[in-house]
């Protein structure tokens, strides 16, 4: 069963154009250190060639148009050709969020039910309306403070004690200077203390991303230099953030896992020496040992399995740690990770 990753954001945030981009950049492969490239793919020939052909309009300067309908991306996650896991990607129609139409209600229902099976949350904020709202812009405000809203909608919702992680993405970040983004993420974190405050006990990160330099949208042509390479702009953060998190929840299951088959190798091996002891006459017409070997060797193979299994997941992450730190904020219970 594939992990669900949910993205959230306003009409106008660029997370759809964001998706477009990043499967292009993605399935290019993120390098490691140790030589090998982690790669996300979708396994469906139609969605990639829904995702090519909007990214296919941006090359040729032209926005997408936004989405009028909620769309699920499917992708694999693959180190060296080795799949480590399947990704649901839920991309909700940045309309539905705000919308008060009746019409649209049963839909709102279904993102809001879409919290529950989410291992990651995205929150997409446009750099012009933080940049608007930084200025005082009334409405822009509101359309970041709507997201706490949201998130409280979450939390009323969610299961008890679950702590989904959170990252905030501040897109379309080329509009700003170094200092505006600066200035930018420490607003978006002040607005957004309902994530970042101490006590939450939950982890959040913010990150700012482009898809070039110069871009502009003059009534949808598109103007300015994209740049759609693995780790440009920042594309990879926001995607390599949810496979942290999902990963961290994998490598506790599957220690879970061998912590099981040791116990029931344990147990085999002491049913096994028992067998062995019984008397010659009585094990011809009861003889247990081939069944009891059969399930030792199924334990040996399946902790074996586990174990690389658990190496593949641990190396991977500790390469996504070091893009993480590089490009975004990190906290944990409100307290940032330091590198």
């Amino acid at each position: 069963m594939a992990d669900k990753i949910s993205f959230y954001g306003l009409s106008g945030s660029g997370k759809s154009c964001y998706i477009f981009a990043m499967s292009q950049a993605l399935s290019q492969g993120i390098p490691f250190n140790d030589g090998e490239l982690l790669t996300v793919i979708t396994p469906q020939p139609r969605q990639m060639l829904r995702l090519y052909k909007a990214y296919d309009k941006m090359v040729n300067g032209h926005w997408p148009e936004g989405n009028v309908e909620s769309v699920n991306y499917n992708f694999n996650v693959r180190k060296a050709l080795d799949l480590l896991m399947t990704l649901d990607i839920t991309d909700f129609r940045g309309g539905l969020l705000d919308s008060t139409d009746e019409d649209d209600e049963e839909e709102q229902k279904m993102l809001f039910d879409s919290y529950n099976d989410s291992s990651v949350l995205l929150f997409f904020i446009g750099a012009d309306r933080t940049k608007a709202a930084m200025s005082g812009d009334f409405d822009a405000r509101f359309n970041i403070q709507f997201f706490n809203s949201l998130y409280e909608r979450y939390l009323d919702n969610a299961e008890t004690n679950k702590k989904t992680p959170v990252m905030v993405v501040l897109t379309k970040s080329d509009m700003l200077t170094e200092t505006e983004k600066k200035s930018a993420i420490a607003f978006l974190k002040d607005q957004m203390r309902v994530l970042f405050g101490v006590g939450t006990g939950i982890t959040a990160g913010i990150t700012a991303v482009t898809l070039g330099s110069n871009l502009s949208n003059e009534g949808g042509e598109l103007e300015g230099q994209l740049n759609i390479k693995p780790t440009a702009g920042n594309l990879n953060i926001p995607i390599l953030f949810s496979l942290f998190h999902v990963m961290a929840k994998k490598i506790e299951a599957t220690i879970g896992a061998i912590d099981v088959s040791e116990s029931d190798l344990s147990s085999s091996q002491k049913a096994l020496s028992h067998e062995l002891s019984r008397n010659a006459f009585s094990r011809f017409f009861v003889n247990n040992e081939s069944t009891i070997r059969n399930k030792i060797n199924s334990n040996k193979s399946l902790i074996e399995q586990n174990k690389k299994d658990l190496l593949r997941l641990n190396n991977t992450m500790t390469g996504i740690k070091e893009y993480l730190l590089n490009g975004a904020e990190l906290f944990i219970n409100g307290k940032r990770i330091i590198q």
